[in-house]
């Protein structure tokens, strides 16, 4: 099957994300405690998390090799969410309880599913005559409803579509005379954004509000390519533009208007992965040295776009970022280290960083999601490259 989106979130270092000054170089480690959650014999991880940070769902990979959609409490436990499917993985929870994920059986096209807070599956189909057609899944909001995508037969994404929690799907407009549509997150008020081709075959962000109605925030450039990557409560889009001479970060605002985020000194690419509620956004910017050896910084950038370079731990070379801040400023992330490692990290309000560490037994690790209680949610790995989902929490608590 073939996934035509344009995907350019790094791997290396995964998340950074900070509220404050440009980031200190402190190594020193707050009091947490990491906590190795379960697997199923290969590699797991989490990929998304409830918005009360009670609830985790993820991927994880079975001593057969087949990756099955989880669902992780707070102890730690797992629940197989699918164990006897070819391949599942879980994409979107929330507070319920409930994850959306996408599975395969071997037979049927890639369907987009739910499974309650019980484990009962719900398989969620396109709307006739397209029941056949294999889709991908976007994520569910606080209400359930699921925002998703329908591919043609050539594998290539064709329209984006909404169930509402009782599964009843609708199709979400596209351009007129455009090619395909593609959902990539919705929120609790029922915002869904994406990107929309259109009728000259250019990708743009685009924006369909609770009623489906579609806007297209198009670029901030003319005839340039835009995607979007994430909405907050008060329906502001983040993504990025392409200008001709590169790519940068922008920030749409609830009216549809494109706000640019201030690009770094020498920034030759940005991307804006993240918005808090309140307008602050975070991402990555390519700059260029005086050596012209690329780095990544992570950065952040304020309500009003102003922008703040935030660095990696002590002499380590690059960052990124696509997380959302916590409410009081810190976050989380990771950066490499001088060895070349990446660690875990986390930022206090004022920009110091701390080394958050690995499994004893491994080398690397990334913090991917910090909760409103603090909990912060990631991955720790070694030589083997072997994923071990985990979670650092207060040391203070049981």
């Amino acid at each position: 099957m073939k996934w035509t989106r344009l995907k350019l979130i790094p791997a290396a270092a995964v998340v950074v994300l900070v509220a404050g000054a440009p980031t200190a170089a402190a190594q020193a480690r707050p009091s947490l405690r990491l906590i190795e959650l379960e697997g199923l014999g290969g590699s797991a991880g989490v990929t998304a998390v409830s918005r009360t940070g009670t609830a985790l769902a993820g991927t994880a990979v079975t001593a057969l090799s087949r990756p099955h959609a989880a669902r992780w409490d707070l102890s730690g436990h797992i629940t197989d969410l699918d164990p006897d499917v070819l391949y599942s993985e879980a994409v979107g929870i929330n507070d319920a309880g409930t994850v959306a994920g996408v599975r395969d059986d071997g037979v049927d096209p890639y369907r987009t599913v739910v499974w309650d807070r019980r484990g009962r599956m719900t398989v969620l189909y396109p709307p006739s005559p397209d029941r056949e057609r294999s889709t991908a899944t976007a994520g569910i909001n606080n209400d359930g409803t699921v925002a998703g995508t329908v591919f043609n037969a050539a594998g290539t994404w064709d329209y984006a579509v909404l169930w509402d929690r009782h599964g009843t799907p609708t199709r979400l407009p596209g351009l007129p005379g455009g090619r395909g549509a593609y959902a990539q997150a919705i929120n609790d008020r029922g915002v869904v954004i994406g990107d929309v081709g259109t009728a000259s075959a250019i990708t743009h962000a685009a924006r369909w509000d609770a009623q489906g109605r579609l806007v297209d925030l198009g670029s901030a450039f003319a005839d340039a390519i835009s995607q979007a990557y994430a909405v907050n409560a008060r329906a502001e889009v983040v993504g990025f533009s392409s200008d001709g001479s590169g790519i940068r970060a922008v920030k749409w605002n609830a009216d549809g208007t494109t706000a640019p985020l201030a690009a770094l000194p020498g920034e030759v690419a940005g991307f804006a992965y993240a918005i808090a509620d309140d307008g602050t956004a975070v991402g990555t910017a390519t700059v260029a040295t005086a050596q012209n050896i690329n780095r990544q910084h992570a950065v952040r950038w304020d309500p009003r776009g102003r922008v703040t370079d935030l660095g990696p731990l002590l002499g380590g070379t690059d960052s990124s970022s696509i997380s959302t801040p916590g409410r009081d400023g810190t976050t989380v992330g990771s950066s490499l280290t001088a060895a070349g490692h990446t660690h875990a990290v986390l930022w206090d309000r004022g920009g110091v960083v701390s080394d958050l560490g690995t499994l004893p037994q491994d080398t690397d690790s990334s913090a991917r999601f910090l909760t409103r209680q603090g909990l912060i949610v990631g991955n720790s790995w070694g030589s083997d490259n072997v994923q071990h989902a985990v979670i650092w929490r207060n040391a203070r608590l049981p």
